[in-house]
């Protein structure tokens, strides 16, 4: 279990490193700094909205990336 949760855990990180820029640091700002998508914003200089959708958009890129790890 603990293999497998490291494993994972490896998998995610390299999935998160290949995602473009402005997504990974949407995503890792959002998850790991627990940013609101205002600060977000303001740090990649975009807008609330922009920002959202960057996100969403490396999110839906990780769950289609890590799709094989989790069946």
């Amino acid at each position: 279990d603990l293999l497998a949760k490291r494993e994972l855990r490896s998998e995610v990180a390299v999935a998160v490193s290949n995602l473009p820029e402005k997504e990974r640091i949407a995503v890792t700002l959002s998850y790991l700094e627990h940013m609101t998508l205002k600060q977000i914003g303001q740090e990649l200089g975009v807008t609330e909205s922009r920002a959202c959708q960057l996100r969403s958009q490396g999110v839906k890129r990780l769950r289609f990336r890590l799709r094989s790890v989790r069946d």
